[in-house]
């Protein structure tokens, strides 16, 4: 979408054409796996696009496209204190408006998740009933060779959790388990598109979180945890979610978010 004047870019909107029954839709790409939709689009101070000039903006895109509608879901209503565009008034609201701490302006001595003093306890237990079982480890993939231990310990925990549910993978497609090896390989300065964290009780890993990281802020995009009804009760995956969190604002970003969940 370009300014009518100068040209110039105002959002970058990527789509994919499905179609439904007798319509042809126009919706985000990445569905489910994707949580969060968001275009790329001018921050403030720059040139925006209202709700009309979006909607407006949109018609000529269906128009070319040849679309019946668009289908856009999971939009957050403000990214950074910006408003999204496509999150157009009137709009149907989401049930939640996701778990979002922001902890840019906290002080360093501040825990980066406001938890009640009986939660704090319950978990300091279960961290304890972890550690009875074996010694409890944390780590963020730096390597290659740690990313890809991470995203094998991904699938086979998902792969387990979804056999116990009754309910398919998603993540044993292919395309998929290739994007996730891909997106979570680190560049020269040990970070990825998407970060990965881990929760290890000996040499098992117990949980693997992964996030979509841009410096400022994460998204959550996958978790899996060891479903053994030992490892279980000790809840590893909120474990291992406080500590992600606090490494993340120990490294200087200023929120987090678990997108729709």
């Amino acid at each position: 979408v370009r300014d009518a004047v100068d040209a110039r870019p105002l959002m970058l909107l990527a789509l994919v054409v499905r179609a439904r029954g007798a319509m042809t839709i126009g919706t985000t790409i990445g569905g489910k796996h994707a949580n969060f939709h968001m275009a790329l689009a001018c921050s403030q101070g720059e040139k925006r696009l209202s709700p009309d000039a979006t909607r407006a903006h949109l018609s000529e895109i269906g128009r070319r496209l040849r679309l019946d509608a668009f289908h856009f879901r999971n939009l957050p209503v403000t990214w950074r204190g910006e408003a999204n565009p496509l999150a157009l008034p009137g709009a149907r609201p989401s049930p939640s408006d996701a778990f979002a701490p922001s902890f840019g302006d906290l002080p360093a001595d501040a825990p980066a998740v406001r938890l009640s003093a009986s939660t704090r306890k319950k978990l300091r237990r279960k961290s304890e009933w972890l550690a009875e079982i074996g010694p409890v480890g944390f780590d963020r993939a730096t390597t290659a060779r740690e990313a890809d231990a991470m995203i094998e310990a991904f699938l086979a925990l998902k792969a387990r959790r979804m056999r116990d549910l009754g309910l398919d993978d998603p993540f044993a497609d292919a395309g998929a388990q290739a994007f996730l090896r891909a997106a979570a390989q680190p560049g020269a300065d040990g970070r990825a598109p998407v970060s990965l964290w881990r929760l290890t009780c000996g040499e098992r890993a117990v949980a693997v979180f992964g996030a979509a990281c841009d410096g400022r802020r994460a998204s959550g995009m996958i978790t899996a945890f060891d479903t053994a009804p030992e490892i279980a009760r000790c809840s590893p995956g909120d474990l291992l979610m406080l500590r992600v969190i606090e490494d993340l604002r120990r490294a200087g970003y200023e929120g987090f978010d678990l997108g729709v969940g």
